[in-house]
């Protein structure tokens, strides 16, 4: 799976133990790296991991990712300050987190 291999190697992750496609949007941003608008087709795929181990990463000379972790109310905080330019992503998260719940990975009380 193509989403797969870019999680591998711009973040390092690569030990997968359970992976579900969550929704699809269109969205609208700004290319800050080539200064563009844009409108793309984001897809969301829920992964659940077997361990956080990492493997070196392989990014292109104009990425600059880094992995950090948050947990869902730290996301939406962070995605507040966007205002409307992010309700995929809250949309995308609303969906994973009781997705995860469903599944039984998580009992964490996550505001909505």
């Amino acid at each position: 799976m193509g989403v797969l291999r870019e999680v591998r190697e711009e973040s390092g992750l690569h030990d997968f133990f359970y992976v579900e496609k969550i929704g699809e949007a269109m969205a609208h941003y700004h290319n800050v790296l080539k200064n563009v608008n844009r409108i793309g087709k984001a897809t969301c795929f829920l992964v659940i991991l077997k361990s956080r181990d990492l493997m070196p990463v392989q990014l292109e000379a104009h990425e600059k990712f880094t992995l950090d972790w948050a947990t869902a109310d730290e996301l939406r905080g962070n995605w507040q300050m966007f205002g409307r330019g992010a309700d995929h992503w809250v949309y995308f998260l609303d969906k994973a987190v009781v997705r995860v719940k469903g599944l039984g990975y998580d009992t964490m009380d996550v505001s909505a």
